[in-house]
């Protein structure tokens, strides 16, 4: 399967004015010639007609580009072929690569061969497909860092410090009997203390990374028929939600996307929630809206103005510091003073609004990017965006820790080495030469 030659579509599928083929491996220069697409100039575009190698009849006239490896995305030769985006021309150039003895790629094959060849790492390969499944600037911006090493470059900073404690704590226990220069393991102890707590502040920093790359969640939750689906719809400018007069329209969570900020925030309509009831579809309606808003980052808690002040307290009970109160349908009744309406739940914004006039959205609107930005500020941004680079950085953490109570060399050892491993979750595998170079490099030995 490595050996193989794969192609795919590399641009969206669909009709289209053009479509981006590419092919990578070994029979790159076999297509070039059984295509007929003469000499190509490496990395430079070449206006050219395409043929079948079995028919002899012209596919296309294409721009078509020459890669060599290792300069190239996968480090194998790449052709990449820009042909009209209609589907009988694909067929038709997929026939004939198959006539070629390429076959069709594997989901990620190709990002998958540019990792084997050393020209991407994991932390890489996984912000290509974040870059792809972007929506918010915010998204773009933190895919792109990833993309440049972002975290690479933090995590092989620590691997180096690893690296070094470890080759010199080995030395002190293999060499024993040599001249080892002073202060070496102590110094390399220091190290340890120093990793732990560039460690701890990365780790400490609200999921960030995470909330950009996600999408912070914003749960609307509320009563039946005080206006959470015209909210809903407000919002993100178009109808999601089934607005009706009819308590309990809203039975599931329907879930919206949008952008505050230059951030990806998924809304969330709930089913009006209420004692009483004892339709089983709607109870599981009112469970999934309140599970929804405990995993929720921000609550936006809908009440009827006609109530105001009193909050219901089926729904105070899930209200935070963070949550954004509102109250709507204030034009179904005379507007009281307001003046108490930030005492009604200690911390939280309370807003008096009406969907139907659209009187006090626009303060709503920026009170929402008030808590999205403080969730997740985008200027201070994080190295973490998957939860997979955390649980190996605490893996990693736990194993330094752990090093620095030990009081054997040999204890302290492993637990670097289990560090290491740790940290290669990460950035891939640490090689005995590393360590050797580093041995060697720093001292002498048996001089």
């Amino acid at each position: 399967m490595v050996d193989d030659t794969i192609y795919a579509l590399a641009s969206g599928k669909g009709r289209a004015g053009l479509a981006i083929v590419r092919v990578s491996g070994a029979l790159v220069d076999g297509c070039v010639n059984k295509l007929g697409l003469g000499t190509l100039e490496e990395r430079k575009l070449s206006l050219v007609w395409i043929t079948h190698p079995v028919t002899n009849k012209k596919i296309d006239h294409s721009m078509v580009a020459f890669f060599r490896g290792p300069r190239s995305y996968t480090g194998e030769d790449v052709l990449e072929l820009h042909v009209h985006g209609g589907g009988g021309v694909l067929r038709l150039l997929f026939s004939a690569l198959e006539a070629c003895g390429c076959r069709l790629a594997e989901a990620g094959e190709f990002t998958l061969r540019a990792f084997n060849n050393d020209k991407l790492e994991l932390t890489q390969v996984e912000a290509i497909a974040d870059l792809i499944a972007a929506e918010s600037n915010a998204q773009v911006e933190q895919a792109l860092g990833q993309i440049g090493g972002t975290l690479k470059e933090v995590c092989e900073t620590w691997q180096k410090s690893l690296i070094k404690v470890l080759a010199h704590i080995e030395t002190c226990i293999d060499f024993v009997d040599e001249d080892i220069p002073k202060g070496v393991l102590d110094g390399s102890l220091n190290g340890l203390g120093n990793l732990t707590s560039e460690i701890e502040s990365r780790l400490a920093d609200n999921r960030i990374g995470e909330r950009i790359r996600d999408g912070l969640e914003v749960c609307v939750i509320g009563a039946p028929n005080v206006g959470k689906s015209t909210l809903v719809n407000t919002l993100i400018r178009r109808e999601a939600a089934i607005v009706s007069p009819v308590e309990g329209t809203t039975r599931d969570i329907i879930e919206c996307q949008m952008s505050v900020g230059g951030l990806a925030v998924r809304l969330f309509d709930t089913a009006g929630i209420r004692t009483g009831t004892t339709d089983e579809i709607e109870l599981e309606g009112i469970s999934r809206a309140i599970a929804r808003a405990k995993a929720a980052d921000i609550i936006i808690a809908l009440f009827d103005y006609r109530d105001f002040p009193r909050v219901d307290p089926v729904i105070g009970k899930f209200l935070e510091k963070s949550s954004i109160i509102v109250f709507n349908k204030t034009d179904k009744r005379a507007k009281l003073a307001s003046s108490n309406r930030h005492q009604i739940h200690e911390g939280s914004e309370v807003l008096l609004l009406s969907l139907r006039s659209g009187t006090g959205v626009a303060e709503l609107q920026d009170v929402l990017l008030k808590r999205v930005l403080e969730l997740a500020p985008v200027a201070e941004g994080s190295i973490i965006t998957r939860e997979r680079h955390r649980v190996a950085l605490e893996e990693c953490l736990g194993y330094v820790r752990v090093a620095l109570k030990q009081q054997e060399l040999a204890l302290i050892a492993e637990n670097v080495r289990m560090a290491l491993r740790g940290l290669g979750r990460v950035t891939g595998r640490v090689e005995v030469e590393q360590l050797l170079d580093v041995v060697f490099k720093d001292f002498c030995i048996g001089k």
